[in-house]
């Protein structure tokens, strides 16, 4: 199964292809079953990868890199796409473009993704567009969205170890909910808590289509999520700049979101190896 705008590539001709209408099938290429590419959302060497958004007065500017990234025929970035509510505005680069581009002010850009030929898919959110009421409802939204998903698969699995590790997820998240849940009453004293809708502000998605789908593709979808979450976090404790209390807090959900990621990485490499485990051998884990 596939997601809207996920990225696959072949790893024996290089195709690379998103996902515009999806499917419950494989992509396969040259034989072989294409890759998902994961976007990364840390910087890890010397050159700059991650998308930078300004606000100008009349338009947004995107630019890859804070410095700007090198763009040799060997060496560069291929593309680069904003990403809002409604539609993909992207833009191709040759070798000594400048990687930057702008778009009309009036596109609220949610998030944008650049291409470099040799060190992959990268991501940026753009949480200009959330103010701090925005980030604590959204958090809520998230958590809660998060703890249905794994106490309900909670309830699907038999293996008791990924029982417990989804149910300890869902305590997790929980508890993150009820932190924001507190933050917001003391901070909007007159208001009541109103979860915005999905078309104003979507929550990372963790797809269960049926009691038939595979475990390792619910995790994989999870893992997704919580990368997601933890860059959201990254970026909200920014706007808490002036809130030391609150924007650590941020910065540690951020890091519990990764730690969220490496269970469920296990677990998936569990599930890819032994698909039928959680219901063929229900104690697989159990032991010394």
């Amino acid at each position: 199964m596939t997601l809207k705008l996920e990225i696959f590539k072949c790893n024996v001709c290089g195709n690379t292809v998103e996902v515009t209408s999806p499917g419950s099938g494989e992509l396969v290429c040259c034989g072989q079953k294409m890759f998902k590419m994961d976007p990364k959302q840390e910087e890890a060497g010397s050159e700059n990868h991650l998308p930078v958004i300004k606000e100008l007065d009349d338009s947004i500017f995107i630019q890859i890199g804070e410095i700007e990234h090198p763009m040799t025929g060997e060496h560069r970035i291929e593309w680069a796409e904003a990403v809002t509510s409604d539609y993909v505005i992207r833009k191709y680069f040759k070798p000594g473009e400048k990687p930057s581009f702008t778009v009309d002010k009036k596109c609220r850009v949610k998030i944008v993704r650049s291409y470099c030929n040799v060190h992959g898919l990268w991501r940026k959110s753009n949480t200009d567009e959330f103010n701090r009421e925005d980030i604590i409802l959204f958090a809520i939204k998230s958590e809660r969205s998060a703890m249905s998903v794994y106490s309900g698969l909670a309830k699907r699995v038999k293996n008791i170890f990924l029982k417990e590790r989804l149910l300890f997820l869902a305590g997790e998240e929980e508890k993150h909910e009820a932190y924001f849940e507190e933050l917001y009453k003391k901070s909007y004293l007159n208001k009541n808590i109103v979860i915005p809708p999905d078309d104003v502000m979507p929550t990372p998605k963790i797809p269960i289509e049926d009691e038939n789908q595979r475990i390792s593709e619910i995790l994989r979808f999870a893992m997704n999520a919580e990368l997601e979450a933890n860059e959201f976090y990254l970026e909200a404790a920014k706007k808490f700049a002036d809130a030391p209390k609150t924007s650590k807090m941020m910065k540690f959900f951020a890091s519990m979101e990764m730690i969220h990621y490496s269970i469920l990485e296990m677990e998936k490499k569990n599930a890819e190896m032994f698909e039928s485990y959680e219901n063929e051998v229900p104690m697989i884990h159990v032991g010394p």
